[in-house]
């Protein structure tokens, strides 16, 4: 590892190769290491000085003369010290940081990420390192410096188990997988007074996590592209419901689905939909889906063909978290949709300011007279629902009527049909 070839000149720091096989022979022998490593988020065409490199180089030695230091890329660097002989590392390390990277910062002003971490048993090459750093790294804000504990290495590892049941649930390919589970919110007609819609929500039971909920698995399943394969999923489980809870004679307008745009991209998605419904037996009309706003002009031509296709098969749409970020009025009107569903976020402001709650009405007036039904989510006070009913609600959803529950259950709200 230590040949000529694989240092810097400009660090005197070892390079990517020098590091995997590192890693490879520490996962082997298993000595206890402890990590420091650091990124500048500098643009691709940065070159470090030949002073600063210097100044690495020597700035490590002064505090870890039997540390090794890696350089694998332009903006990372790497200190792999033995606390066999070293117990303090950590405390070193973070006196380091406080007492001098700091001041050196101030004169280079280089946007930085530090992260401090002990050998983990399932980081065996450069790639595993690469996505353990960027797992504690991401959430953090520049110039920062974190020290990973025993919590952190449990929130890594439960993700890595997660990735792997997602992957495994995606390749298994069976729309009846028991490790992913519909819940569903009830709904509540204003105009009717009963329950006649929900939204089909989704969770996963898993063997070593028990149940995990969407803010969890949803992101994960999103960035490595799995999550095609759990709306079907969720679309095939709520269709078979709607088909039992119809059998049984209860009333059942309707029950969303959210899609994600990613998905809607697919050339075989409408063919996968029209598949699932029409094996289940349950007519389109009884299926909605759940869209959010595009953001840019080819994410809504992609939204406007599906939502037309979508209408010729007799499905009605709905517009999702209308209100978060930027929203384009004029681009919504255009896809025609049948119900816009109100962020909470609206709805927490108007409960609190005169102004917030004229904006709410004034749109929920507007999508009123342009045909539209209108939908508030999370209410949970007699308050709010007064403040919905009094701007035009066509529906209601939230913890005041009932939280998530099992799609099985979703019965005790249901009117039976009259004969």
């Amino acid at each position: 590892m230590v040949h000529g070839s694989s240092y810097s000149i400009k660090t005197g720091a070892l390079n990517a190769d020098s590091l995997n096989e590192y890693l490879n022979q520490q996962a082997s022998i298993q000595i206890s290491t402890y990590y420091m490593c650091l990124r500048f988020d500098t643009d691709s065409e940065y070159v470090m000085p030949d002073e600063l490199g210097k100044l690495f180089f020597n700035f490590w030695n002064g505090y870890f003369k039997n540390g090794l230091l890696f350089h694998p890329s332009t903006d990372f660097f790497v200190l792999a010290i033995d606390v066999s002989d070293i117990r303090n590392a950590d405390k070193i390390a973070q006196d380091m940081i406080q007492n001098d990277f700091k001041r050196h910062f101030e004169t280079y002003k280089l946007p930085y990420k530090i992260v401090m971490f002990n050998h983990l048993d399932f980081c065996e090459n450069l790639e595993q390192f690469y996505e353990l750093f960027n797992f504690f790294a991401e959430p953090m804000e520049l110039n920062n410096f974190r020290s990973c504990d025993t919590a952190d290495y449990k929130s890594f590892h439960d993700m890595k188990y997660l990735s792997a049941q997602l992957k495994d649930i995606a390749e298994n390919g069976s729309l009846d997988d028991e490790r992913v589970l519909v819940y569903c919110q009830p709904v509540r007609n204003v105009n009717a007074g009963n329950y006649d819609t929900a939204e089909a929500l989704m969770r996963l039971k898993l063997k070593d996590t028990g149940m995990v909920y969407p803010n969890r698995f949803i992101p994960l399943a999103e960035k490595n592209g799995y999550i095609h394969k759990l709306s079907m999923i969720i679309l095939n489980k709520t269709c078979r419901a709607i088909r039992e809870f119809q059998d049984e004679g209860y009333q059942l307008s309707r029950v969303s689905v959210n899609f994600s745009i990613s998905e809607l991209s697919s050339k075989n998605f409408m063919e996968e939909f029209r598949q699932i419904v029409e094996r289940n037996g349950v007519d389109f009309h009884t299926i909605a889906v759940e869209l959010t706003e595009s953001r840019n002009d080819t994410e809504y031509e992609l939204v406007l063909d599906r939502v037309m296709q979508f209408k010729s098969l007799g499905v009605c749409t709905y517009l999702d978290d209308f209100g978060t970020g930027y929203s384009n009025f004029d681009r919504i009107l255009s896809l025609k949709l049948d119900v816009v569903k109100f962020d909470r976020s609206l709805l927490l402001m108007a409960n609190k300011d005169e102004n917030s709650q004229f904006i709410l009405n004034y749109f929920s007036t507007a999508f009123k007279k342009l045909g539209y039904k209108v939908l508030y989510e999370g209410v949970e006070t007699d308050e709010q629902e007064t403040i919905c009913v009094n701007s035009h609600a066509d529906y209601l959803q939230g913890f005041k009527f009932s939280k998530p529950i099992p799609i099985e259950e979703l019965k005790n709200f249901l009117s039976p049909i009259q004969e």
